[in-house]
């Protein structure tokens, strides 16, 4: 598992200091959690970790939360492009510089080896999951005819 901790200050149009602070983790972890098998309980298996924590700070306040671009009209005629964790608004220039800063975290804690497999082994599962479901109702329609 790879966690990636990344930090950015920014300074609104108002003059306000954010200090952000992300931490992006990605890979597997063994669980132990009954997984059924053929009618056995199995105790072991792998956890997926996909944890991507936003923590930011203005004023001497802590905020932790998302970005939603889903901003109210009330908001958006003064200038508001997105709010985080609903209580802060932002501009598009301030959103963008702190959202750049998110994804880069994300980007390199998806670098991990163990992510990278098992997400392959998820597509991989995937794929066969819509092969069995396409050849099921071929046969399905095959037979109602």
């Amino acid at each position: 598992m790879k966690t990636i901790t990344k930090t950015t200050t920014v300074t609104t149009e108002r003059g306000t200091i954010l200090n952000m602070t992300v931490i992006a983790k990605r890979g597997w972890e063994e669980a132990t959690e009954p997984v059924w098998v053929d009618e056995s309980v199995s105790f072991t298996s792998k956890k997926e970790v996909n944890e991507t924590t936003i923590v930011l700070e203005a004023n001497g306040q802590e905020f932790t939360g998302s970005f939603s671009t889903f901003v109210p009209d009330k908001y958006k005629k003064q200038g508001v492009y997105a709010l985080f964790a609903n209580k802060i608004g932002l501009s598009k220039n301030v959103y963008d510089s702190l959202i750049a800063v998110v994804n880069d975290a994300i980007k390199e804690a998806e670098t991990d080896e163990n992510w990278i497999e098992y997400q392959a082994l998820k597509a991989q599962s995937l794929k066969a999951e819509e092969e069995y479901q396409r050849h099921h109702r071929a046969v399905e329609n095959m037979m109602s005819y």
